[in-house]
């Protein structure tokens, strides 16, 4: 799944994104989140709307901030809720996930773990989103 497919799937829920147009000869000002509110073309290019002001930021120079599917074991907190999602998810839909292999659940599981911001699509590794632990003063 690519990141356009990817964000396809994330839009129905708020999400955060940083976009490297908010960065200086490849050095961050600073870590600034924007929250996407929808999604406008915008000069032949897909662009995300914000929340915070009427800037649009091509789907390309945006990176969606996620939690990393490791931490499906541990315990998060998400609308203020704290709970662990492997067990949470294994007691909504018992036979829809089965062990910790993302290949073996079902769509119900995967877009609960989309709604819960979780990189089924691996975008942190390959750069295209940003790991939300890497960020100070962050919560979903």
């Amino acid at each position: 799944m690519n990141k356009k497919q990817f964000l396809s799937l994330l839009f129905p829920f708020d999400f955060k994104f940083c976009s490297t147009l908010d960065e200086i000869e490849g050095e961050k000002l600073q870590n600034i989140v924007w929250t996407c509110n929808g999604l406008t073309p915008l000069l032949g290019d897909l662009c995300l709307n914000t929340v915070e002001s009427s800037d649009a930021y091509p789907i390309n120079s945006c990176r969606p901030i996620l939690r990393p599917l490791c931490d499906i074991k541990r315990e998060i907190e998400h609308n203020g809720e704290k709970f662990i999602p492997s067990v949470t998810l294994r007691l909504s839909y018992p036979a829809e996930m089965i062990g910790l292999n993302p290949a073996t659940w079902s769509f119900r599981v995967i877009l609960k773990l989309i709604e819960w911001k979780f990189d089924i699509a691996k975008l942190i590794i390959s750069g295209d989103a940003i790991n939300f632990h890497d960020l100070s003063d962050f919560s979903f």
